[in-house]
């Protein structure tokens, strides 16, 4: 399935633009024409759940990964540790 048509079933359900304007709902990472296998849902990213993540999947969290602008992504600092990681299996 795409990215794409799984992002508008979840705008159906909750309305993105209802999101507090403090709040950073919605594709972080990615691209809405990728072809996604399966679907991880968790309130939090940590590193178990990253490294037992297969490729082409979606992580659809309560907290997200990035909630304030990156001045600079450090690959052994949070949150980038994880950008590096979804970049590479493709989720």
């Amino acid at each position: 399935m795409l990215l794409y048509d799984i992002y508008k079933f979840l705008d159906k359900l909750s309305p993105f633009e209802l999101q507090e304007e403090w709040d950073n709902a919605g594709l972080q990472i990615g691209s809405f024409k990728s072809h996604i296998d399966r679907i991880y849902i968790s309130i939090d990213i940590d590193k178990d759940l990253v490294k037992h993540m297969l490729p082409n999947s979606l992580l659809v969290t309560h907290h997200p990964l990035i909630f304030s602008k990156l001045k600079y992504i450090d690959l052994e600092q949070y949150p980038s540790i994880f950008i590096k990681d979804f970049i590479k299996k493709d989720i």
